[in-house]
């Protein structure tokens, strides 16, 4: 087992505990076993607290971070990730349910492809009951996910400023632009265009929204998951 990889999984947890212990014992369950649950709860008032310190009385591969301040999701990801000693990591939410294979199929995937960095899969949504709904499809080719990424990052940069009162100055919105464009389309000749966005985005106006945010960590703590 020591020659194994250990695989850092990562749960983000909010007033989730109507379902998380199922999604521990997801994780636990794994066919795969060298791994490490690190559970970020950030601020919950329901059980959560005392379901994620009952599994880390049970198993030690439970990892609890329990911080008081509530957090959106990302920033108690990163929490997570700081503490990980993992070689790879994975995420689950607090109210999924992994297969028993989820980590040894992938683990296996990535492995057997060197130029592989990130591998992730299908999901069938359930209801509250367990019962399927139906499958969810993801990009499956490399364009497919740059696309894909593209245009999570271009939704979430300007929305959050927005979010935080904060309208970004032109550069900052030609740098977002052209990071979709360069996605999006054929390499030339948005590649050029993605340059000077990139050079004119790296002044003043990237600063200021990156000191914007600094400024208003307490109002993004308060943002919804």
């Amino acid at each position: 087992m020591s020659d194994e990889p250990l695989i850092s999984v990562l749960l983000a947890n909010w007033h989730g505990g109507r379902f998380l212990d199922e999604a521990i014992s997801s994780v636990l369950g794994q066919a795969y076993q060298h791994l490490e649950l690190i559970a970020v709860d950030t601020g919950s008032n329901d059980e959560s607290c005392a379901i994620i310190k009952s599994w880390a009385g049970r198993d030690s591969r439970v990892r609890p971070l329990l911080i008081a301040q509530r957090m959106c999701c990302p920033g108690a990801l990163n929490i997570g990730l700081a503490e990980a000693r993992g070689g790879f990591v994975a995420r689950i939410e607090s109210d999924d349910r992994w297969h028993a294979d989820r980590l040894r199929a992938q683990l296996d995937f990535v492995r057997t492809r060197e130029r592989v960095g990130v591998c992730g899969c299908d999901v069938m949504l359930i209801d509250e009951t367990g019962c399927g709904i139906r499958m969810k499809r993801y990009p499956r080719t490399h364009a497919q996910c740059l696309r894909a990424l593209a245009w999570r990052a271009f939704r979430v940069r300007m929305t959050q400023a927005r979010r935080l009162g904060y309208h970004p100055p032109l550069a900052a919105r030609v740098y977002s632009v052209c990071t979709l464009a360069a996605a999006l389309l054929p390499p030339l000749p948005t590649r050029r265009l993605f340059e000077w966005g990139l050079r004119h985005a790296e002044g003043d106006g990237a600063i200021s929204l990156r000191n914007r945010r600094a400024r208003t960590s307490q109002a993004r703590s308060q943002c919804p998951r």
